[in-house]
């Protein structure tokens, strides 16, 4: 209960790691939905993508066919998006 935040959060399991994220993410929605933030997906997917795709293209080496995969995108998919959200 002492330790910092940033050694708690290094030390958490994968169980917790887990949902520690989804726990991040619903309160962020639910403070946009009380602050009247209209068209939360629209906000909240292509920031999820964008980190599930550079992810992928980190882990591949930035092999596109290889990160299209592991995502379960095509390749034209892939590309497609990386276009669209600036990647």
């Amino acid at each position: 209960d002492e330790l910092p935040p940033e050694l708690v959060a290094a030390t958490a399991t994968p169980n917790q790691a887990e949902d520690n994220w989804e726990s991040s993410l619903q309160q962020k929605i639910e403070q946009q939905l009380m602050d009247g933030v209209p068209e939360i997906a629209k906000l909240t997917i292509p920031e999820v993508e964008t980190i599930l795709i550079k992810s992928a293209l980190k882990f591949s080496k930035g092999r596109k066919h290889e990160a299209a995969n592991l995502l379960g995108y095509g390749r034209n998919t892939l590309t497609r998006k990386i276009k669209e959200l600036h990647i």
